[in-house]
């Protein structure tokens, strides 16, 4: 029962311009994104629900309207190609009943986040690898962000990769990423000055 109503909201859609102006109490949230430009553009009942500050009961009142004034056409009369598509789904359409409620609207609203969070724990599983510089310098001119404790704690332990300086007790997420971008900011500066430096003695070994 859940899957079906997910997939009905997955499913279902208007252009942008007609939620907009069904929305009600959240047509303010939804005609900031239906720009003039964009008011064509074809949403679904899910991309809409992800929208903030908007509700799954907002968007199903939305889908029971167009639902009834379907139902009260005469089908030589029906308009429109633009909800021919739909028309199965409205006819079948009921509410999501408050026993599955949260979990469909979690579903539709933190499913895009989930995936974001997918990709962001897979590129930090790919930056554990990153070789930590023997050189490094763990002062607060060259790392001004880190607080003292976490330098003292780099400084003694140093360690080899991001992998070992996250398993320091008191190193942050935060300072990891910092690390992360400082030390990638400087391999490609360094890649880049042995570049021209390769450069300049080619031009210099030139007759």
């Amino acid at each position: 029962q859940i899957h079906k109503h997910i997939k009905l909201l997955e499913s279902f859609s208007m252009k942008w311009g007609d939620w907009a102006e069904r929305a009600g109490d959240a047509e303010k949230v939804i005609a900031t994104g239906a720009s003039s430009r964009r008011h064509q553009e074809r949403k679904t009942a899910g991309q809409i629900l992800n929208m903030p500050h908007v509700s799954l009961d907002q968007v199903e009142e939305i889908i029971q309207q167009v639902a009834k004034e379907e139902k009260e056409e005469e089908p030589q009369s029906t308009s429109t190609e633009e909800y021919d598509e739909e028309e199965s789904i409205l006819s079948s359409f009921e509410p999501t009943p408050p026993s599955i409620y949260d979990t469909v609207e979690a579903s539709i609203k933190y499913g895009s986040y989930m995936e974001r969070q997918e990709k962001d724990m897979e590129s930090w599983r790919r930056a554990q690898g990153v070789k930590i510089p023997p050189t490094m310098e763990y002062t607060p001119d060259t790392l001004p962000t880190l607080r003292t404790e976490e330098l003292e704690k780099l400084g003694a332990i140093r360690p080899n990769t991001l992998a070992e300086a996250s398993q320091i007790p008191g190193v942050t997420p935060q300072t990891l990423v910092y690390l992360y971008d400082y030390i990638t900011k400087r391999q490609k500066k360094q890649q880049k000055a042995n570049r021209q430096e390769k450069q300049t003695s080619k031009t210099v070994g030139l007759p």
